[in-house]
């Protein structure tokens, strides 16, 4: 019998959800086989233990398990870790604590054993044999992969028939850490465990809930991607929106998201490069993609940097340019010999803190409220954040998807929103203003974000000399808080 040439579509899916904050917590993805033809087709997928760590003489274990969570589709996850976990500790940028956990469905044949083995034999058979290895070893040692095999049926019941079927099968990676950073909080070193943990009792629940999820997934991050297509191309081009599907993709590979729901963070790794962690003038270039994706992002960002500086753990007058010198330690400087970049790191946080600010205060400018608006010295500041403006709050949908951000309180721009955000912060946003008066008119020898080109004086970057403009705003919100 002559077939039609078989159409396969594998796809890789990390779906960005700037409406479910919930969702894009979650570190996880989707690897979606979907398959049209008039034949059958026996899917294959392993994983070895180079996705837990970068050290290929690491002990490793592994268990496979099935997972069920109320009435959600069973589903079978083989689990990976080094047998004694490093905290914190990364070996060639890669991590040597937490778990992988490969997923798929109940039905699917399983095994795992030695790489050369396992791949010949299934190359030959077309099955797995539903084996578990129990021989722990090192990652390279006899190289243990971790596969599962689906049997997608397509073969037409009648011969001599142009009917071509369709079939898929879902899998899902997902890399649990019960701490995602350890960080220099006002409360001093915190282990910090990834904000999924508020929601999630245990690691079946989280791979049960993703792994049914896909289609609101799915659902929501469309919304995104083609909005973002229909600016883009309205913006420049087709081109254009290629490159921020691929560089939206990219900076959230960056952050790990953590905190509470009363205080989320996102935690930034500068990536090809040092290592730093929550780099300021390496949040100042993505900034512009939180600001457009999702503004409250921004805040979770940028607070960590502003919480550790406010505790005084920070000495000097000026912005500190990390706050740790490698990914996932963000120990501070308290010697405050962090890179030098005061003039840029100040600029940038001002920068960064006035879009923010005036977002809150304006919205999208279409209705802006209140532009010029001073208070009389009657009316007091707030001196404490009492509660976070931009805390996580869920709601349900109008179409039924749970987990959906309510941010009803931020729809009404204002100076109360503003004020509300700004005023823990102020003391901090006038020693930064006050130091660029002094310094950016005239910068002395310093790096800049090129710093491949070394310590210069002078340098005229556009967000080192801010301070004629960010001052003015700055001093001009002096005016009115105080």
């Amino acid at each position: 019998m002559n077939h039609k040439p078989l159409d396969l579509v594998i796809s890789f899916f990390s779906p960005i959800t700037p409406t479910s904050t919930l969702r894009q917590g979650i570190p996880a993805s989707y690897i979606n086989i979907i398959v049209e033809g008039d034949f059958d087709i026996d899917i294959y997928i392993d994983v070895n233990a180079l996705w837990v760590t970068g050290d290929h003489d690491a002990s490793i274990t592994w268990s496979k398990t099935n997972v069920s969570f109320e009435d959600a589709p069973k589903i079978q996850t083989w689990q990976i870790q080094r047998k004694k976990e490093l905290l914190f500790t990364e070996t060639d940028d890669r991590s040597e604590w937490g778990r992988l956990l490969l997923s798929g469905p109940a039905a699917a044949g399983y095994e795992c054993g030695a790489s050369h083995v396992l791949r010949t034999e299934f190359a030959r058979s077309g099955t797995l044999r539903n084996k578990t290895d129990k021989n722990f070893r090192t990652a390279m040692d006899d190289e243990p992969i971790f596969a599962f095999h689906q049997s997608l049926k397509l073969g037409n019941s009648r011969k001599d028939t142009n009917r071509r079927n369709h079939d898929s099968v879902l899998f899902t990676l997902t890399h649990i850490q019960d701490y995602v950073v350890q960080f220099a909080s006002a409360r001093g070193l915190t282990d910090m465990r990834p904000l999924w943990k508020s929601y999630f009792a245990s690691d079946a629940a989280l791979v049960a809930y993703h792994y049914q999820d896909y289609a609101n997934a799915t659902a929501l991050a469309k919304n995104y991607t083609d909005q973002l297509e229909i600016d883009a191309v309205e913006s420049d081009s087709y081109e254009y929106a290629d490159i921020l599907t691929l560089s939206a993709r990219q900076v959230l590979g960056a952050v790990q998201f953590s905190g509470t729901p009363d205080n989320p963070l996102i935690f930034q790794k500068e990536i090809s490069s040092n290592g730093n962690t929550q780099t300021v003038d390496v949040i100042f270039p993505a900034f512009p993609f939180y600001l457009y994706t999702q503004p409250k992002w921004a805040a979770y960002l940028l607070e960590p940097l502003l919480e550790h500086q406010l505790s005084g753990q920070y000495p000097n007058k000026y912005s500190m340019h990390d706050l740790g010198q490698h990914f996932p330690n963000l120990t501070g400087h308290a010697d405050g010999k962090d890179e030098y970049m005061p003039v840029e790191e100040c600029g940038d946080m001002l920068i960064m803190g006035l879009a923010l600010v005036n977002g809150l205060l304006y919205g999208d400018g279409k209705e802006s409220e209140q532009p010029d608006v001073v208070l009389n010295s009657e009316q007091k500041p707030m001196l404490q954040k009492k509660d976070n403006l931009f805390a996580l709050d869920l709601r349900t949908s109008d179409a039924g998807v749970q987990g959906i951000d309510d941010d009803d309180h931020l729809t009404s721009p204002g100076l109360k929103l503003a004020k509300r955000y700004l005023d823990p912060y102020f003391r901090l946003y006038k020693q930064w203003t006050e130091y660029l008066i002094e310094f950016s008119l005239e910068p002395h020898n310093q790096l800049c974000t090129d710093d491949f080109a070394g310590w210069l004086a002078l340098q005229t970057v556009s967000n080192m000399l801010p301070s004629q403009y960010i001052s003015e705003v700055l001093i001009k919100h002096c005016r009115i808080w105080h």
